[in-house]
């Protein structure tokens, strides 16, 4: 059956649940105006027909994130063949059809089809379509706030085998800790707020810690900061790509997003952090990740090295030398 979370409203979205729940699902965008989904249908580099109402815009919308076939793409000759092969009408009803009818019926059918020999079809198409379903959540531009559970891991035990490894591999996480030392030591009971990635390192299984292979991580530099220094503390956007077993992890920093406050720091922090990936490719047991791996990396930011925290800069030092020469000679010429 197919599952739908529907936003209603910009301000109340129906969602059941929270992202954990909704994630896999197919998004209804009834919040938005007919010209923004339009907009949302071109982005996706889909033709839109002006006088389409909204609920049909709405329509070919679900349609493209299933991946399905754009009806509105079709002659009405076509329409009608695709209505006759499947069964849906007779041709001789289907000759009195008009394209809305026929694509209507095409859409009752779609939403009730169903396939029960997926486990017939050869193990590597199955791996290929658990690739394209995954790769329709779009972590890489939106990633997921943890590897939180999904369903078809739960059908069966020969597919969870098969589900998972793929789920790791292909989805983007965020690993976002703003306040590292408010969750540390790692047996904390502050779980309330605790980030969802920090709460899977912490609590999850060590084998689906070993599966990560891409994190978006944005951390700021604790502690790095001397108090006499008016700067604050840096903050870095990054990327890693754990990679496999024939491929090397990789760090990708975000230089726009990212703020260095102090000069030379981020290479630091890469530096730091790219002895962890190397460590981790040769890994005698396999490129497997560590929870300590992932520990050893919020330790940079948290307890930075000796290099990277910060003494008063030269101005400043010079600042307060001139004021205290000011202040010497206020003192002189009082007396």
């Amino acid at each position: 059956m197919v599952q739908i979370v529907t936003f209603r409203r910009a301000s109340a979205p129906d969602l059941s649940g929270t992202i954990e729940d909704n994630f896999w699902k197919l998004v209804r965008r009834e919040d938005l105006l007919r010209p923004d989904i339009m907009t949302l249908l071109r982005a996706a580099r889909l033709p839109v027909k002006f006088s389409a109402t909204k609920e049909e815009l709405l329509q070919q919308h679900i349609c493209w994130q299933r991946r399905q076939l754009d009806y509105g793409r079709c002659t009405v000759a076509e329409l009608r063949t695709f209505s006759v092969q499947r069964g849906i009408v007779d041709s001789r009803v289907a000759r009195k059809l008009r394209s809305k009818e026929l694509v209507s019926k095409l859409h009752e059918a779609d939403d009730g089809e169903t396939f029960n020999r997926f486990l017939d079809l050869p193990a590597e198409l199955r791996l290929y379509i658990y690739e394209l379903y995954f790769e329709s959540f779009e972590t890489q531009e939106r990633p997921l706030p943890a590897p939180y559970p999904i369903p078809l891991a739960h059908v069966s035990s020969l597919l969870r085998k098969e589900v998972l490894p793929v789920y790791y591999d292909v989805c983007t996480f965020e690993y976002n800790v703003f306040c590292i030392g408010f969750y540390l030591p790692w047996g904390s009971s502050r779980t309330r707020d605790r980030p969802p990635m920090l709460d899977f390192i912490i609590k999850g299984p060590a084998e689906h810690v070993a599966m990560l292979r891409k994190v978006n991580m944005d951390l700021r530099i604790e502690g790095g900061c001397d108090h006499d220094d008016d700067r604050t503390n840096s903050f870095i956007v990054f990327r890693i790509d754990f990679g496999t077993d024939h491929k090397r992890a990789e760090l990708y920093l975000d230089y726009q997003a990212s703020i260095e406050e102090g000069e030379g720091e981020f290479d630091l922090v890469s530096t730091s952090i790219r002895d962890i990936l190397s460590a981790i490719d040769t890994r005698p047991s396999g490129k497997k990740v560590l929870k300590s791996d992932l520990q050893a990396i919020l330790a940079i930011f948290q307890d930075p090295p000796d290099i990277l925290r910060r003494q008063p800069t030269p101005n400043d030092s010079d600042d307060e030398v001139e004021d205290a020469e000011d202040d010497e000679e206020s003192e002189d010429d009082g007396e």
